[in-house]
């Protein structure tokens, strides 16, 4: 059950600073990049758009997974986006 907002308000704040990945939800990030590279190889003429969203399906495919019961939006996904 969702606690109303006032309730969860101080977990809410710190949920991105330090997220838990469930190892065992999905592939680490040196996994991913093996399969967008062995992609690239298999398809070397494919378009870079058509790339891009095959990158964004295999993440929200296999990627490793967050969970934030006391958040609307349940799960995070480690994507490891660069900063």
């Amino acid at each position: 059950m969702i606690k109303p907002f006032d309730l969860a308000r101080k977990q809410l704040e710190k949920q991105y600073l330090d997220v838990k990945f469930d190892p065992a939800s999905g592939l680490s990030k040196e996994e991913l990049v093996v399969e967008f590279e062995q992609h690239r190889s298999d398809n070397p003429e494919e378009p870079r758009i058509i790339t891009r969203a095959w990158l964004f399906h295999l993440i929200c495919a296999k990627a490793r997974v967050a969970i934030e019961p006391a958040d609307y939006f349940i799960g995070k996904l480690e994507h490891h986006a660069q900063k």
